[in-house]
């Protein structure tokens, strides 16, 4: 071999040994960027898991002592579900009971106070208020029924002493998050607290009940999630 073919040989190893180097920097930049945007990723959800144990927390601590007397249930899905069927509505009737009145002169101002904390504020994307009827063999008259109920208790919110304190920026979101929606017997619960629909176990009285849920920005996060995976 001429030293010539000798000089060339080695350049073109050099080559090779730099081109190696190249693609083994864009690798490792590669795995880079994915580790960061995974953390990014689990980041955002645990910000998001956090902030709903802190609201259910909250939920928690101010309504926890009230369970028994006012019988509601709080639930980690950020719901209350008062649930007294003999308390709520007469039968039949969408006029708030004067026992369901006293507790829910009590019930909303310190709901509106938690939901309003500044923490919260870019958290919540909705708060239902959900009206269930027990079983009923016409079916559209239970929707009818329940909407009215969540109408009438959204319209005690509204109309509370507390709510009409309030300056009108926070009102204005008030009635952004908060929807009434009537959904009849369709979701029945059995005497464990479960939907009927899922166990096939009897329904239970308690299937009359009335539920605030806390929807939070799940969808906003998710799609957060999704575009800095792009």
């Amino acid at each position: 071999m001429s030293s010539r073919q000798v000089t060339n040989w080695i350049s073109l190893s050099d080559m090779m040994t730099g081109l190696m180097l190249v693609f083994l920097l864009i690798a490792v930049l590669s795995i880079s960027q994915v580790v960061i945007k995974e953390q990014e990723r689990q980041d955002l959800l645990n910000e998001y898991d956090l902030s709903k144990e802190k609201i259910y927390s909250d939920l928690e601590d101010t309504f926890g002592d009230k369970k028994e007397d006012w019988g509601i249930e709080i639930s980690r899905d950020l719901s209350i579900k008062f649930q007294n069927p003999d308390v709520l509505f007469d039968y039949l009737s969408a006029d708030i009971s004067p026992k369901f009145n006293v507790i829910l002169n009590d019930f909303i101002p310190l709901y509106l106070e938690i939901i309003n904390k500044e923490e919260y504020q870019n958290k919540i994307k909705e708060v239902r208020i959900e009206g269930h009827t027990a079983d009923w063999s016409d079916y559209m008259y239970t929707i009818k029924l329940s909407q009215d109920r969540a109408n009438s208790v959204l319209g005690m919110i509204l109309d509370s002493r507390y709510y009409n304190s309030l300056n009108s920026d926070v009102k204005n979101r008030i009635k952004f998050w908060f929807t009434a929606n009537g959904l009849g017997n369709g979701r029945t619960l059995d005497s464990d607290g479960e939907f009927t629909f899922y166990s096939d176990k009897d329904i239970s009285t308690n299937s009359r009940r009335v539920e605030f849920r806390i929807i939070t920005t799940s969808d906003e996060l998710i799609e957060e999630i999704i575009n800095k995976q792009k």
